[in-house]
């Protein structure tokens, strides 16, 4: 005796299944399937300790991106104070916390260095030392630019 498959049941498995994997999709990618994001290289002079992958990027307190990659520069001459570190910052949450349109191509982005666009490092935390990447507005200071990476660059200013 054959019995022949329910296809109601065979529906709702596949139902289910497709409901899994777009759950899946969400929770694995982090929430960032629509989110815009744009790389961005920083070099700092001297020590970084206390910052770390995945500490915050803030503009005016506000975290709008996170690190996403630690270097330390090695030349012929040896270890160089220049530590390169590089940052992602989310478009999307510009535009939902300040309900601000931001687009980072060239021409715009040069116009914010003009303007003052520098990072910084600063203390999270006085107990535990965590220290995250400021981004500040800050004209007075003339933008010291190393165009190594093919990556945009924003200028530093000291501690």
């Amino acid at each position: 005796m054959s019995k022949q498959a329910n296809p109601t049941v065979i529906g709702g498995f596949v139902v289910g299944a497709v409901v899994l994997g777009v759950t899946g999709v969400f929770l694995l990618g982090g929430g960032t399937l629509f989110h815009r994001t744009h790389p961005f290289i920083l070099y700092f002079q001297g020590d970084v300790n206390g910052l770390a992958v995945g500490s915050p990027v803030k503009f005016l307190g506000v975290e709008i991106g996170s690190v996403t990659r630690i270097e330390l520069m090695i030349t012929p001459a040896g270890a160089s104070t220049l530590v390169p570190v590089t940052i992602r910052i989310d478009e999307s949450v510009i535009e939902q916390k300040a309900s601000l349109e931001v687009d980072f191509e060239e021409n715009d982005f040069g116009r914010l260095i003009d303007q003052g666009l520098r990072a910084r490092l600063e203390t999270e935390s006085l107990v535990t030392n965590q220290r995250y990447v400021a981004l500040l507005l800050d004209p007075s200071t003339p933008p010291n630019l190393y165009g190594i990476s093919e990556l945009d660059e924003i200028p530093t200013t000291p501690t």
